[in-house]
């Protein structure tokens, strides 16, 4: 039951489902998390430090600073572009709720390439938006450059759940084509893959690129993320942009992890080895299943069939390992985050045993 004041909208949305949360439970038996994609390496001590180096300044019983022009300058030069063109909030997530309160008004329509994360289609749902969800993947058909007669159109890149990239020529002939549609493109996996879309930021006014520390940076518990658009889009945001709603520890490790950023490089490089290893591996044992996600810090697992699916699944959660069902995403698909050294020994033992 929900509450009656509810608005209509809520009284029929499909809330957004969240991946296993026993890691957090007392008594917990989770070995390895592999079920949400975060980044699977603990961030270096030169990151981990920054905010107890702050905590001994006694500022953390005032609000979080609102403007922080040293994470701005961090932001601006990691992604290569200007300050006026990025703002940052407390995750992704926290930004889709921002840019449907910005842009998007009852009965307005929304695009979604699917399947895709699911968050934004929630939030717009709540907001009394209409959504259209575009069957996409995972054979991407890029000759969809028709007018998409939408105000929004949202997709991942790279894809999740699929791995699959959208060039970002491809991209660019969209926004030549749909002046008129604002683009969001999520990049939340763009460091395991490269081919961003940033660049279009400084030519075109129709595209907003969607940022976070959660995955190549490791960072998922801090909830950061940040956007790049044009001045008049960051404008419109910041308009209603809660000043004061990214802690000082987000903040504080964000920027250390920026400023530091070679073992983000680092860990991609030992994620696309150990996906590889992975690949073998299951496709020895499994010669049947197909796999999707080489732009991402994950593999797609499709099996043949549901029961297959279902068995692999519960079996790694018996052993104390959790992956994504995506049976509703993909049929008889499973996602698995790929996890390095010990870990991607684990899970290459525990195909062996299945």
């Amino acid at each position: 039951m929900i509450s009656r004041f509810s608005t209509n909208a809520l009284k029929t949305l499909e809330p957004y489902k969240a991946a296993s949360q026993d890691i957090w439970q007392k008594e917990s038996k989770t070995i390895l998390k592999l079920d949400w994609n975060e980044g699977v390496i603990d961030p270096p001590e030169i990151v981990n430090s920054a905010f107890k180096e702050f905590l001994k300044n006694k500022m953390v019983k005032y609000y979080p600073n609102t403007f922080n022009d040293e994470l701005l300058e961090s932001i601006a030069k990691f992604v290569s572009s200007k300050k006026s063109n990025i703002s940052y909030f407390s995750g992704i997530d926290h930004l889709h709720e921002y840019i449907v309160r910005a842009f998007l008004e009852e009965g307005d329509k929304v695009s979604i390439l699917h399947p895709t994360y699911d968050n934004f289609r929630a939030v717009c749902e709540s907001a009394s938006v209409q959504v259209e969800k575009i069957n996409f993947y995972p054979k991407p058909d890029i000759e969809i450059t028709q007018n998409f007669k939408s105000k929004i159109v949202y997709f991942a890149n790279p894809n999740n759940p699929t791995g699959d990239l959208i060039e970002s020529e491809f991209i660019e002939k969209w926004l030549q084509k749909n002046p008129d549609t604002l683009f969001i493109v999520d990049e939340a996996y763009i460091d395991f893959s490269g081919g961003t879309s940033a660049r279009l930021v400084s030519e075109y006014e129709n595209i907003l690129i969607c940022r976070t520390l959660s995955k190549a940076f490791c960072l998922a518990g801090i909830r950061f993320g940040y956007c790049i658009a044009c001045d008049d889009i960051i404008n419109s945001i910041n308009l209603i942009r809660n000043p004061k709603s990214v802690s000082m520890f987000a903040q504080i490790m964000a920027n250390a992890a920026l400023q530091n950023s070679q073992y983000v490089q680092d860990y991609v490089v030992e994620n696309n080895k150990a996906k590889e290893l992975f690949r073998q591996k299951i496709l020895e044992k499994f010669p049947a299943v197909k796999l999707h996600g080489n732009h991402g810090n994950f593999q797609l697992v499709e099996f043949s069939n549901k029961q297959d699916s279902c068995d692999f699944i519960e079996y790694l959660k018996k052993e104390g390992v959790y992956i994504r069902n995506t049976h509703h995403l993909i049929p008889n698909s499973c996602r698995i985050t790929i996890p390095i050294d010990q870990g991607l020994e684990l899970i290459l033992k525990l195909i062996d045993e299945f």
